[in-house]
């Protein structure tokens, strides 16, 4: 896990939230900056909870305000289960609240496909920098 962290967060510092993509075939610029004053919609399960605070941290030190829907704390009781973080995201992004959402769980799949039946919400697992940037760009 202690490698993952860094390599998720390095793709979603550089290449969701506005990097430069200079190193790609194209060599377009991403600038998604423009998202609602830098407001993002994060969500975790227990599974997720150590990969999205590590995430959180870096957002808050770039000027992101961060919404946490998701588990808060590692040690959580009786922590709220993938498919309900899921459509509650999913319930966010489809009624306009926000643009956009990081889901964190454990494999991804899960907390995904819940997202994902919400209206107008489509969301997908990423674990590459080529895989996050056609998730946003298309």
């Amino acid at each position: 896990m202690t490698f993952f962290l860094p390599v998720m967060v390095s793709i979603i510092a550089q290449f969701m939230l506005g990097g430069n993509l200079q190193t790609m075939k194209h060599k377009k610029e991403l600038n998604l900056k423009t998202i609602k004053n830098k407001q993002i919609l994060v969500a975790a399960d227990f599974a997720g909870f150590p990969l999205k605070k590590t995430v959180v941290e870096h957002l808050k030190k770039k000027g992101w305000t961060v919404t946490d829907i998701g588990v808060q704390s590692e040690d959580e009781e009786s922590p709220e289960m993938f498919h309900r973080i899921g459509l509650k995201a999913g319930a966010k992004i489809s009624e306009g609240e926000f643009e956009r959402a990081l889901l964190f769980c454990g494999t991804g799949m899960g907390i995904h496909i819940a997202a994902s039946k919400c209206p107008g919400v489509f969301s997908g697992v990423v674990e590459s920098v080529p895989a996050a940037l056609r998730a946003i760009t298309g």
